[in-house]
Formats: structure tokens, C-alpha cells, sequence
């Protein structure tokens, strides 16, 4: 469910005649679906205001269908998840024993360490959110003057 932990109902008369009746069969009432008749005189609009808790595990699209008379409208929505920090930066550089730690740069034959670190900003999970670092597509020019790979292996 996506509102798991109940949602509220105000009922109103927005514009035109005081006479609308909102609720004929007297069943609209908080955390329960919107399951009545109403009498609306001409030229008069009625709002039924539908506030929702969420629920805290949703990540998909929520699609509201509304039913008139027998004629459908829908309202749908999703979750932002576009809202985060991300970044990549060297570490440290070993020298080719893997132990020593090397200043300046890196030694042929020695490591490279990285650290990739992503923060949530949003209100919500992020699921499924591709994540990519092409080690094996990293270039670099060889002491012969020719280009190859730059790792040859990583863990």
C-alpha cells in the first residue's frame, strides 16, 4: 500500500451555491476510500482535500484513479530521487610492494587507491540507481610512447 498509516478528508464548498451537499451518503470520512454520492447545483465546485502519509518503504510510481460518473481521471506521481552527492578521489599510492605509502603520484608497477562515496539527499530511497567506473577503459601512454590499459588488475 502506498498510504499505509491512513490519510484525512476535508470536504469544502470552493465557489457557488451553499446548497452543494458533499457527502449524501454520510460514508466520507478519514483513512477510508471516497465512496459516496454528492448533489452539486449548477456553476458550484466542490473540493474533497485528500492529505497522505506516504509509506516509508514506497519507491515506485503511485497512480490515483478518480471515478465520476463513470468517467476515470488519474493522478500519478514518483518519488525524487535525483537529489544526491557524489565524488571520486585518490586515497593514497603504494609503491610495487603494495605497503609503502608513495607521495607525488603513483609508481609503474604500484597501486592506485580510490574512494567513491554517494549521499542520499532526498526523502527517499534510492533504488536501483546505476552506478559505473570503467577501470578497464582507463587509457595511459606507455614508456614506449604506445597507449594500453592503466590497471591491470583491481580488487
Amino acid at each position: 500500500k502506498a498510504f499505509d498509516s491512513g490519510w484525512t478528508i476535508e470536504q469544502s464548498i470552493v465557489s457557488g451555491s451553499d446548497k452543494a451537499i458533499l457527502d449524501l451518503d454520510g460514508s466520507v470520512e478519514n483513512n477510508r476510500d471516497i465512496d459516496t454520492h454528492t448533489s452539486i447545483p449548477a456553476g458550484t465546485k466542490i473540493e474533497y482535500k485528500v492529505t497522505a502519509t506516504v509509506n516509508n518503504n514506497a519507491v515506485g510510481e503511485i497512480l490515483n484513479l478518480l471515478t465520476v460518473d463513470g468517467d476515470t481521471v488519474s493522478a500519478k506521481t514518483k518519488a525524487s530521487a535525483e537529489k544526491y552527492d557524489f565524488e571520486k578521489h585518490i586515497t593514497r599510492f603504494l609503491d610495487q610492494d603494495g605497503v609503502t605509502s608513495l607521495s607525488g603520484g603513483y609508481t609503474p608497477g604500484g597501486y592506485i587507491e580510490y574512494e567513491i562515496s554517494l549521499v542520499n539527499l532526498n526523502n527517499v530511497h534510492m533504488q536501483n540507481m546505476p552506478i559505473k567506473d570503467e577501470l578497464s577503459a582507463i587509457k595511459t601512454q606507455y614508456l614506449d610512447g604506445s597507449m594500453g590499459a592503466a590497471f591491470d588488475s583491481w580488487t
